[in-house]
């Protein structure tokens, strides 16, 4: 081939590759916001500077702090991050009376509260240091658990959750939930894993604990279609 005719279609193929290039590009916003997720689940917030972050992805601080000024701006796109997330996965309920879509919007929620759970784990730090007002902390804290007790409402209304014994209701319940969430986050920090096991392996481990917590309340057939669906999410082969 002449080289004239190398070069052009050299300059073609550039052309018809740079599109797609730059359509894959992901904004520097949300780069920087998926690897402060990471590192602040895996050191806490407390343990992860801005400078740490900019160096991670590698980027100047300069730039990281172009989109984000202080960690306390940081935060605040996470927490609102979160919220918008919890409330698509929230809409995506639909007959709760199904065990597999059930199983499917709840292990979603844990997926998300997982990715998340450095806002949980680092509650101290966050309110001690004014990285999120303490009014907006409380109404994430309260949210996430008005989302747990909506699905058994849900659940209730369909009568697949049976009637609570006297001074215990939903509340209650879900408290007992997000303690023994809360206990699993901070002994994840205390003693972090050599490395992240598969998340489907993850999310279904935290479904099988919170279902042993509330399967006393639930109808059995329920709860065996639940607990069948997220012992075959946990044995899945990795995505």
């Amino acid at each position: 081939m002449p080289a004239w005719e190398r070069g052009v279609s050299h300059k073609l193929a550039e052309k018809s590759v740079r599109p797609a290039a730059r359509a894959k590009k992901i904004p520097t916003a949300t780069r920087v916001l998926d690897v402060s997720a990471r590192l602040f689940n895996r050191h806490g917030i407390e343990g992860v500077s801005i400078q740490q972050i900019a160096a991670a992805l590698p980027i100047s601080l300069g730039n990281l702090t172009y989109h984000f000024n202080k960690k306390s701006d940081l935060l605040a796109a996470h927490v609102e991050h979160f919220d918008r997330q919890l409330n698509e996965s929230m809409q995506a309920l639909g007959d709760i009376r199904d065990p597999r879509l059930f199983t499917s919007v709840c292990v979603s929620v844990v997926r998300l509260i997982i990715r998340y759970r450095f806002l949980f784990g680092s509650a101290n730090y966050i309110t001690k240091n004014g990285l999120v007002p303490a009014a907006r902390y409380d109404a994430l804290i309260a949210r996430t658990k008005r989302t747990f007790i909506e699905q058994f409402e849900h659940l209730a209304a369909e009568g697949v959750l049976k009637p609570f014994a006297l001074n215990y209701n939903m509340a209650l319940l879900v408290d007992a939930l997000w303690h023994q969430w809360l206990g699993w986050v901070l002994d994840r920090q205390l003693n972090p894993p050599a490395c992240e096991p598969d998340e489907n392996e993850l999310a279904a481990d935290i479904g099988l604990r919170m279902l042993f917590v509330g399967h006393l309340h639930l109808d059995a057939t329920f709860v065996a279609a639940v607990h069948g669906e997220l012992m075959a999410l946990r044995t899945a082969p990795p995505a």
